[in-house]
């Protein structure tokens, strides 16, 4: 044999060699050592899938256009941890046929010439544009690590990897797992009746939170189809297993948190149905079981919901508990639709619920100078280790006249006196609902859906001080925050909101409150 044989003979075996030593999660990410590199030859990767092909919820799927989403990211997608479930890394597929991965699957994976990423802060890994003739399954139906967490446990480790989040409920118990608009969402048959619903987004969150008075977002892609199932989301205490992950969700505020879990299927929220919860309620404005569909007001009195009647200078009494909800503006008030419907059997398909929030009315400059949405109420008699502020909102009414020129950025404040108030240091951005194309008196051409339109009321929670429990009064506000004003957006790389000098106002605004609860924990 000749010299170049030999050579040649010893590079085959070579190669051979370094296919033969497989890494783990760990080694793999080790080797992330700038944002993104081609990974060499002979790098195979060794771990437990945490995913399900099956699944359509394993991955955020991104705003391509200001009215389409990319579906194919999710089904491309895949997650694998290592065998003692402590670190996980993403896989991206060529594309969605070439992902067959089932949960509980040992995999063995050749990422010849594939991209490792590095997203920073949180570190969270990738490999994308691995081939399906690049995967061998080992064995299947393996049982996944154990990894219970509390909702302060989690930390940067268990990005990609599967935890069940213990002792957990959801904040609203309304309604289905994805309280949205169905007009905005993705077509599904028996979902949303409408015929050419807009299809402009996609992922929507749920807040659940847990008995030390911690919360985590649940992702929900609206392509699951067991996310409205007429059952509605289960009223008790318990687990809720899922990969959890970290993204940003701009139709939903951006603010979703460090941390967020996604639940492969509907079996992995294990909460169970019997009512029960961790918390006691101060005081609530829900309207979630509003069947007379009616107000009770501090001087009207209990009023009946009628289109188009309004009432300003009063005071809502509380469903639950004693108290008073109230504006320092001369906003109407009256009931509207909120979409926490547990179906969406209607005629229209939307999955509204009439009377289920609270609508306000008034010019914007009126909250520009200083206007808020207050509660007042009493904790005398109460006790534990914090207070709690749930809320829950949207803008706008699928107009396009009602979904610009407002208050974008917002706070919530406390105060015992109502004079002096403390400012949580929090900011929340109020976004319109997603519209239908039309026109705006002033601005040229017809405006169509914005990046920055919500699919639905998005739910916030706000720990406050201990100090406020036993208290004779306490008072707590929404008000806005800045001088931003909210745009409507078609460019992804466009700023959210503008400074008010540089853009005329909406000659009115409306928002609606979905819930606004104090409770102990």
């Amino acid at each position: 044999m000749n010299m170049k044989k030999i050579l040649s003979f010893a590079t085959i075996i070579l190669a051979a060699c370094q296919l033969s030593f497989a890494e783990d999660v760990a080694t793999l990410r080790a080797r992330a050592t700038k944002s993104s590199q081609t990974l060499p030859q002979g790098v195979t990767l060794e771990g437990i899938v945490i995913s399900d092909c099956y699944s359509t919820n394993t991955e955020y799927n991104p705003q391509i256009a200001f009215n389409r989403v990319d579906l194919g990211l999710s089904l491309k997608t895949a997650y694998i941890e290592s065998e003692d479930g402590a670190l996980g890394v993403k896989i991206v597929f060529e594309n969605v046929y070439a992902n067959r991965l089932h949960r509980g699957d040992k995999v063995s994976i050749r990422l010849d010439g594939c991209v490792l990423s590095l997203e920073k802060d949180p570190d969270r890994y990738t490999v994308s544009g691995v081939a399906k003739s690049s995967v061998s399954i080992l064995s299947s139906g393996n049982a996944l690590p154990e990894k219970q967490k509390s909702i302060s446990q989690i930390d940067d480790s268990d990005l990609y990897t599967f935890v069940t989040v213990k002792d957990v409920e959801f904040l609203a118990k309304q309604g289905s797992f994805s309280n949205i608009y169905e007009g905005s969402a993705q077509k599904l048959n028996r979902m949303n009746s409408m015929d050419n619903p807009i299809k402009a987004g996609d992922a929507w969150a749920q807040l659940l939170e847990d008995c030390q008075g911690r919360h985590i977002y649940m992702q929900i892609n609206s392509t699951c189809r067991w996310r409205r199932d007429n059952l509605g989301v289960p009223q008790g205490v318990g687990p809720v297993s899922g990969v959890i992950v970290s993204n940003e969700n701009r139709r939903y505020g951006g603010d979703i948190g460090r941390y967020s879990i996604r639940p492969m299927f509907r079996e992995d929220i294990a909460i169970p149905e019997e009512k029960a919860s961790s918390f006691t309620t101060v005081v609530s404005w829900r309207w979630d079981r509003n069947y007379y569909q009616a107000l009770n007001f501090r001087d009207h009195g209990t009023v009946r919901w009628v289109p188009k009647k309004t009432y300003s200078g009063d005071a809502v009494l509380a469903d639950e508990g004693k108290g008073e909800l109230y504006t320092d503006t001369d906003a109407t008030m009256h009931l509207d639709v909120e979409y926490d419907a547990r179906h969406c059997t209607d005629a229209s398909g939307l999955g509204g619920r009439a009377g289920g929030a609270l609508r306000f009315e008034a010019d914007p400059q009126r909250w520009f100078d200083g206007g808020s949405v207050i509660i007042k109420s009493s904790t005398l008699g109460f006790s534990g280790n914090g207070l709690i502020f749930n809320f829950s909102w949207v803008a706008g009414n699928q107009s396009v006249g009602y979904s610009w020129g407002y208050p974008a950025e917002w706070l919530v404040a406390y105060s015992t006196d109502g004079k002096s108030w403390t400012e949580i240091d929090r900011r929340f951005y109020l976004r319109p609902i997603v519209f239908a194309p039309g026109n705006v008196k002033g601005i040229d051409g017809e405006i169509v859906t914005s990046y920055d339109a919500a699919m639905g009321f998005t739910e916030y929670s706000v720990n406050l001080p201990s100090s406020l429990l036993g208290q004779k009064d306490v008072y707590v506000k929404i008000t806005p925050a800045s001088r931003l004003i909210s745009t409507l957006n078609l460019d992804p790389d466009a700023p959210i909101v503008q400074l008010r000098s540089e853009l005329g106002m909406a000659s009115n605004f409306a928002f609606r409150l979905g819930m606004a609860v104090l409770k102990t924990f």
